[in-house]
């Protein structure tokens, strides 16, 4: 019997953008032989791209360590000390004034007090406000004016007008008036001489005072800048030495008339039942680093007397500690919440992507050890966080968080009694406290180095040299050249360099003269080495960046090894697409001779 035709397949599909044959009859499916070929190097795909997904999710995590870290970080900052040269920043130094008095209004009525940071403590009796400073306020005649811009002075003036020419103020200030200049050009003129050199400090300004037709009226109201006494003045004659207006050879001012609406004065008070006077109501050069604001007189008042507390500003410090132990918790939070198991499996949870990272571990670690750490060479007083209120403690687990060992916990009347009654002994707990010899040398910064705790500063002011001298565990005895830098509040800044022992140590000297021999003493605390610690880790070359960096590095080799697997594969799809498209041309060039001689076959077969 002849063969007629050679039946492979017949039906054919789309693999990889080509037709190639399906369903042969030997059984043979080429889209399925494909795919189990490329199928070891798809389940690689795969897996690599499940790897990318745990990378982005330690990344995350990682972002959120340093965004708490940071938070942490922070918050032990202003509990450091000392962190500006006015103490701005460093919490402890911090004061407040509290105000009582025996008024029938409420004391903050008649006065104010502002204080300086790190301003001693102590209490103050401001009583019988008799007045307070006030600036002169003079008007002139009125100006009947179709408006302010209308000229109001003349070669030849009319009474109540201006003169054209030229006045002297006793400051040595000078205008000078043009016959045709207008009332607002007038009221410039003076104002141009209010503030700079020879500053008159006497505004001007152009008010109308009634409406009329054709005209309206305008006066110029002259305020002095500043009150008191000292700062009068008056624009009535005569014009001499002494007198505000010293020159007039004009008459400038000669056909006007000036009232004065309010005199000045100056602020008379008791302080510590001795009267004083000050020409303004700021008055800051009685008790050095407080600013009294009087408000209004005490007059009608029965023996009206204000007894101002300067104190530390407990509310503040307060505040500040809870923000610390808060952010504290937070960390070990998210710690307890990387660490967790599974209870089922005991394998970590899945949301635990940082389970095994050294990096959180090492932090975890030293965090903890600083917070339960005994701060040495305090001598007498709290050397913990327990003494002073701050206790550990644990936090069951819930429905959404495991459970946090160790937490810090306030007992806040521990604490308050900590503060309020021994302010310093909080103090040393938290920061780095330098004591110096000299009440002129401050420590700013301590070194990055805190190991070393004792140092002897030398100040050559006539020769500009300043030294810091130190001993060395391992090097013996140190001289360290400072770098010093003017501040502008007075004083020097001395830093150390970066390639000394010293590092990151700067010192504040607050007086012109030498002095050597200086001793330095100091102990660092618990927020204080904290800090130190977490603004490593948390820097921009930290333990948290060189992680994220490596594993952005990891991410990006493992997306080129998918790129390249992919290309391999669609390669060898493309090379067996290929093979079984010449299979199926092979059978159809088979088929064809088959055909061919099926007819001849045929024929012969019709012939015989």
């Amino acid at each position: 019997m002849a063969i007629s035709a050679i039946n492979l397949g017949n039906t054919f599909t789309n693999t990889n953008g080509g037709t190639v044959v399906a369903g042969l009859s030997s059984g043979l499916d080429p889209n399925s032989i494909i795919t189990s070929l490329v199928s070891a190097q798809t389940a690689q795909v795969t897996k690599l791209q499940d790897q990318i997904t745990v990378n982005n999710s330690q990344a995350s995590a990682l972002s959120s360590l340093q965004q708490l870290l940071t938070q942490l970080q922070s918050t032990t900052a202003p509990l450091s000390l000392p962190q500006s040269p006015d103490q701005s920043t460093n919490l402890f130094a911090l004061r407040t004034a509290t105000i009582n008095g025996n008024t029938t209004a409420a004391a903050s009525s008649f006065l104010t007090a502002t204080v300086a940071p790190a301003t001693a403590t102590g209490t103050y009796t401001i009583s019988n406000i008799t007045s307070t400073a006030a600036a002169t306020i003079q008007e002139s005649n009125g100006f009947s004016l179709s408006s302010a811009d209308t000229s109001v002075v003349a070669a030849t003036p009319t009474a109540g007008m201006f003169s054209a020419g030229t006045i002297t103020f006793k400051s040595g200030a000078t205008i000078t008036l043009t016959a045709g200049e207008t009332l607002n050009q007038v009221a410039a003129a003076f104002n141009a001489v209010t503030t700079g050199t020879n500053a008159t400090g006497i505004s001007a300004s152009v008010i109308q005072t009634a409406s009329g037709s054709p005209n309206n009226t305008y006066k110029l109201v002259f305020n002095g800048t500043s009150t008191g006494l000292a700062n009068a003045f008056d624009f009535s004659a005569p014009y001499g030495a002494g007198d505000t207006v010293t020159s007039d050879p004009s008459g400038v001012l000669t056909n006007l008339t000036f009232h004065t609406d309010q005199p000045a004065q100056d602020a008379v008070f008791d302080f510590n039942g001795v009267s004083v006077d000050r020409s303004s109501n700021n008055i800051s050069d009685l008790v050095s680093g407080v600013t009294f604001n009087l408000l209004q007189n005490t007059n009608g008042q029965t023996n009206p007397t204000f007894t101002v507390s300067v104190g530390a500003d407990t509310t503040g410090i307060t505040n500040g500690i809870t923000n610390f132990v808060n952010a504290y918790n937070s960390f070990l939070n998210f710690y307890a919440q990387q660490t967790q198991l599974d209870p089922s499996t005991g394998a970590p949870a899945t949301t635990a992507v940082l389970y095994s990272d050294s990096t959180l571990q090492t932090i975890f670690n030293q965090v903890t050890a600083y917070a339960s750490s005994l701060v040495s060479g305090l001598g007498g007083g709290p050397h913990t966080l327990a003494g002073i209120g701050i206790n550990f403690g644990n936090v069951a687990a819930s429905s959404s968080n495991p459970a946090v060992p160790d937490v810090l916990q306030i007992d806040s009347t521990t604490l308050t009694n900590a503060i309020n009654n021994n302010l310093t002994g909080v103090e040393n707990v938290f920061g780095y406290v330098a004591n110096s010899s000299s009440d002129k040398l401050a420590v700013f910064q301590g070194p990055t180095n805190k190991a070393i705790s004792d140092f002897t500063v030398n100040v050559d002011q006539t020769g500009q040299n300043y030294t810091v001298q130190y001993t060395d565990p391992n090097l013996g005895p140190q001289t360290v050249t400072m770098t010093p830098s003017v501040l502008g509040t007075g004083g020097i800044a001395l830093s150390a360099p970066s390639s000394s022992g010293l590092a990151g140590l700067v010192l504040i000297y607050a007086d012109g003269t030498s002095q050597s021999g200086i001793t330095v003493s100091t102990t660092n605390g618990i927020a204080s080495q904290m800090n130190a610690f977490l603004l490593n880790v948390t820097g921009t070359s930290g333990a948290i960046a060189n992680d994220q960096a490596s594993i952005a590095t990891k991410t990006q080799t493992t997306q080129t090894q998918i790129n390249n697997t992919n290309t391999q594969i669609n390669t060898q799809k493309n090379m067996l697409l290929q093979e079984f498209s010449a299979l199926e041309a092979a059978i159809a060039a088979a088929n064809s001779s088959l055909n061919f001689l099926n007819a001849q076959q045929a024929a012969q077969a019709s012939a015989g």
